[in-house]
């Protein structure tokens, strides 16, 4: 049974507090060269992008139209699953699991062989559903030349959240922040389109792009920071379009209890654009762009009318996918 729909509305900029002026880009055209359409060059997405998303303790992959649901893992025991994300070629998926007893970060192939835990996270602390912390695989080469897997975990010589990077065969783990001189705590990250730089935000008002360069040992570093939002909401699991200069956020709206989802173009980081603001009334988490930007894939967190849903990311009417399942990715590639 497919959970009940409802109408998403597009709430006035005065409401959202995010942005200057509301720009509506051509949904589906494609950006500037790079990034998660396909190498830059005329590249675009497949016949039929599959999307991934796990349930308490399994991960699944199902067809854009919610059918072919494929389970490729089961955790045993009490272990959890959380967290997906495709890989740029959809050949693999990272997530986090609990196995064993603990947080792991694990890369899969996308027809379920092949299982690697690829790091043991520092941070043991329960793995949250729907709106935790989520590893992010670049769309395409970074700086360095190399395919790197963005996350936040505990640093073990000081205890705070940073940012990290690993080669997706669990080489080359390292820190990208160092968040013990900085006062802060880096909860949510998730690359540009390009890969050469960071979205974070930690949950407490602040939205931030990284932009990446090379140390003189040709080592990935932060070369700047920019603040692309302070405001008044929380935001949550950024995360990129695959053509477009486009990240979409979970933000709390504090007089409603719930999250919606907001699109922002961070073509100049100097002055973001909203895009659209998409809200039911009813949490929206986890939200990704589908493989041509058009819509949006996200959990709705609503009691007995939870699932995975769609929508068209300048709004309209909820397309119920499942009423299992949270935390789902849409393949670009």
């Amino acid at each position: 049974m497919k959970p009940a729909t409802h109408t998403i509305r597009i709430l006035p900029v005065a409401v959202v507090l995010l942005a200057a002026c509301v720009l509506a880009m051509p949904v589906g055209a494609q950006g500037k060269g790079g990034g998660k359409g396909g190498g830059g060059g005329g590249g675009g997405p497949p016949a039929n992008p599959e999307i991934t998303y796990v349930t308490t303790n399994s991960l699944y992959v199902m067809n854009a139209d919610g059918s072919n649901q494929r389970r490729l893992f089961r955790n045993s025991g009490q272990g959890s699953v959380h967290a997906p994300c495709w890989s740029p070629d959809g050949a693999r998926i990272v997530f986090l699991a609990r196995l064993g007893g603990l947080n792991a970060l694990c890369v899969i192939d996308a027809d379920g062989a092949g299982l690697q835990i690829i790091h043991t996270m520092t941070n043991q602390d329960p793995l949250p559903s729907g709106a935790g912390p989520k590893p992010d695989w670049s769309p395409a080469a970074t700086p360095d030349g190399s395919e790197r897997i963005v996350f936040a975990d505990r640093n073990p010589a000081t205890g705070f959240i940073d940012i990290f990077v690993i080669d997706p065969d669990g080489s080359n783990l390292r820190p990208l922040t160092d968040a013990a001189s900085s006062g802060g705590s880096y909860e949510w990250v998730c690359w540009t389109r390009d890969a050469t730089g960071i979205v974070r935000t930690d949950g407490f008002l602040r939205l931030e792009l990284m932009q990446l360069g090379l140390d003189g040992a040709g080592e990935l570093e932060v070369v700047a920071e920019t603040l692309l939002y302070q405001g008044a909401l929380i935001a949550a699991n950024p995360e990129a379009a695959h053509f477009q200069d486009w990240i979409v956020v979970s933000e709390w709206v504090f007089s409603g209890g719930y999250y919606n989802a907001v699109v922002l173009d961070i073509t100049d980081p100097f002055n973001v654009v909203l895009v659209s603001v998409v809200d039911s009334g009813l949490s929206h988490l986890g939200v990704g762009f589908s493989a041509d930007d058009s819509e949006l894939v996200y959990y709705r967190a609503a009691g007995s009318t939870s699932g995975i849903f769609r929508v068209d990311v300048l709004g309209g009417e909820e397309v119920p996918m499942l009423d299992k399942g949270y935390e789902p990715d849409w393949r670009g590639y």
